[in-house]
């Protein structure tokens, strides 16, 4: 698959010489520009322009965290969202806290790895180990009602059927606004009103939500598996 050119990538973490291997590994590697920021230097304007954020979970910080997620609501990030260096025992609930999350990497997983998992990213797919998927499924139904599940299908609106096809797909929500001669806040309604129906809190849960109770195909833009 070709990309559309170099992608703007920021790279939280600190300044060290592991972080700036991996800053250089990237854009030598795939077509990325990647800049490496301190967590104290969260700023709105690179933010806007990043296409992916990577997170370093081994230093990030409350402050880092809380002052995130008030850039994200107050003017709306779409960069998608990659976690570095997690423990393996990382708790799902926290990342739910990540409504954009296309990947986890721990911290034993190699740079070839990084590297396979953020090309199958910038082709769309998600990259989550096999155990992480099977937890979030299993977290996910446990916050739905058995009976409903299925039948939450037939209450979505052709729309919705439409949007989430497209999430599925690893698409972002200003391709989908330019998919259906949208606007950004009226792709934004119908995923509140999708992600209100299905009980999902975040885009995996509602890829996870279609590929269980829809029985979407998700192929090739599946959910990865180590």
């Amino acid at each position: 698959m070709n990309y559309p050119g170099i992608q703007n990538a920021l790279l939280f973490s600190e300044e060290s010489l592991t972080s700036t291997m991996l800053k250089e590994t990237l854009g030598r590697n795939l077509p990325l520009s990647v800049e490496l920021q301190r967590f104290s230097q969260l700023s709105i304007e690179k933010s806007t322009c990043a296409k992916y954020i990577f997170i370093d979970f081994a230093h990030i910080t409350d402050e880092f965290e809380n002052n995130y997620y008030n850039i994200k609501y107050q003017i709306g990030l779409h960069a998608k969202e990659i976690l570095i260096n997690c423990p393996r025992d990382i708790s799902v609930a926290y990342l739910f806290k990540w409504p954009n999350l296309y990947g986890v990497f721990y911290a034993d997983d190699y740079i070839d790895k990084i590297l396979q998992g953020t090309h199958k990213i910038m082709q769309g797919e998600m990259w989550l180990s096999r155990q992480l998927s099977q937890d979030y499924i299993l977290h996910f139904r446990s916050n739905i009602p058995v009976l409903s599940s299925r039948m939450l299908g037939a209450v979505l609106t052709k729309r919705e059927h439409e949007v989430v096809k497209l999430l599925v797909k690893g698409k972002t929500n200003p391709e989908i606004a330019e998919h259906f001669g949208v606007s950004l806040n009226t792709i934004k309604s119908h995923l509140h009103n999708l992600f209100k129906k299905i009980n999902a809190k975040n885009r995996v849960q509602a890829v996870i939500w279609a590929k269980d109770s829809l029985g979407l195909d998700t192929k090739p833009n599946d959910i990865k598996a180590e």
